[in-house]
């Protein structure tokens, strides 16, 4: 009983890891960073992008929920296979960027870059979130 316990929770904690990771259509090196990581899904009429700083997007969420935005900031932490991360600017507005849905991912070279996010504004519980489809590092020249 008790070694079936152990092949159950280990094999929780393996599938747990897998579901936050997904195939990454980048193939870049773990150290090297791309200037666009982009989701897979058909491409987005620029029209209906809304761009804003967070701090503007964090005080009148309400207004662009569900709504497809576009905003800067620094990644301060990043999930340890790159599906999400927390973004914050220089307001210490934070959101938190999902971008497994579109199934893609960033290096962890992405940690403390700045970044140019796209993709739908939502509410996570009380947090601001983007589902990402696109992640632009704005520092890198490739």
């Amino acid at each position: 009983m008790k070694n079936t316990l152990i092949f159950f929770v280990s094999l929780l904690m393996v599938l747990s890891f897998y579901s936050c990771a997904s195939p990454s259509s980048n193939n870049v090196p773990t150290g090297a960073l791309e200037r666009l990581y982009k989701g897979v899904t058909d491409p987005i009429d620029p029209e209906i992008i809304t761009t804003l700083g967070m701090d503007e997007l964090g005080k009148n969420s309400s207004q662009y929920l569900g709504s497809f935005v576009e905003t800067e900031g620094v990644i301060k932490t990043l999930c340890p296979v790159g599906c999400f991360f927390f973004m914050e600017d220089s307001s210490r507005t934070r959101f938190y960027v999902n971008m497994s849905p579109n199934n893609f991912d960033v290096p962890q070279a992405a940690l403390g870059e700045r970044v140019r996010v796209m993709g739908i504004l939502e509410m996570r519980g009380t947090l601001l979130s983007i589902m990402a489809f696109e992640v632009e590092f704005l520092d890198v020249n490739s």
